[in-house]
């Protein structure tokens, strides 16, 4: 996409949260021993708990040996960073036994709508050619075409927290046009 159209995107309402996938280690070592076994659904030495974030469903994952994995499901209704910083908070309250410092985004989707495009001939396209990121657009409504990006970045949750913050509230600024040298006769200063 050429910069002036990315510069007339309205980021702050348009770049969202398509999934997220975050893990944790827990503060004490027999702490997912005890909350794998006490979960109503277990599975293979993991308990799994379910919850409810501003509509949006929450599976939460306590290994045995201590690992808290938490996938929170955006697809039908994506958020924008302020919501997932509202999530993060809320996370961290609910599971205030895993260690602060040890929560690492593990997946990430982000997404566009575009209202007023159509994609003619395909029902969706997929590049994928890394390891950790993959993309998609497909049609989305009638005239609404969804892009989007998803990543494995094994980042740090306040890292990663600081760059979405930066893609929402950093705009674009316009681009400077192109240098053009004056031919000699046209400029003053040649004589």
């Amino acid at each position: 996409m050429d910069i002036d159209v990315i510069a007339r995107i309205d980021k702050s309402k348009r770049i969202e949260l398509h999934g997220i996938k975050l893990e944790g280690a827990c503060l004490q070592e027999n702490t997912g021993y005890c909350l794998a076994g006490q979960a109503k659904h277990r599975y293979r030495k993991r308990g799994i708990y379910e919850e409810i974030f501003e509509d949006r469903a929450v599976k939460i994952t306590v290994h045995e040996k201590g690992l808290v994995e938490v996938w929170l499901s955006t697809s039908d209704k994506p958020m924008g960073f302020h919501q997932f910083d509202r999530f993060q908070s809320w996370m961290k309250g609910l599971l205030d036994f895993v260690a602060p410092w040890s929560w690492q985004i593990k997946q990430i989707g982000l997404n566009v709508d575009c209202r007023g495009l159509y994609l003619d001939g395909v029902s969706s396209i997929k590049l994928s050619v890394f390891r950790n990121a993959w993309f998609q657009m497909y049609q989305r409504g009638e005239d609404t075409v969804r892009f989007e990006t998803h990543l494995c970045p094994n980042m740090a949750l306040d890292e990663a927290l600081l760059v979405l913050k930066q893609i929402v509230e950093i705009d674009v600024p316009p681009r400077e046009p192109a240098y053009h040298p004056s031919a000699p006769e046209d400029d003053p200063s040649v004589r």
